[in-house]
């Protein structure tokens, strides 16, 4: 589910700008990507097949050229709040 905007924790560590679409894009793909690989692993219900997994593979390779379109300052923040998250 993506946020239509940052929250306050996060603002004053973001690029003045904000982030853009290729980022945003990054995250949702990740986001989606991890919610399936959760189910596969967990979800006994879940059947995979070849064409999942390639699908899979594609979605992956567009968000990492997605982030690559994103600026070094954009993608140097994002990796930053991923790492180095603020404190509350």
């Amino acid at each position: 589910m993506q946020k239509p905007t940052l929250s306050s924790r996060f603002k004053r560590y973001a690029p003045t700008a904000g982030f853009g679409a290729s980022i945003a894009a990054f995250a949702a793909a990740v986001e989606d990507l991890q919610d399936k690989r959760h189910s596969a692993d967990y979800d006994v219900m879940i059947r995979m097949n070849r064409s999942d997994a390639a699908l899979a593979i594609s979605t992956a390779q567009t968000a990492l050229r997605r982030f690559d379109n994103a600026s070094q300052t954009e993608r140097l923040a994002f990796l930053g709040l991923l790492l180095f998250p603020p404190r509350a």
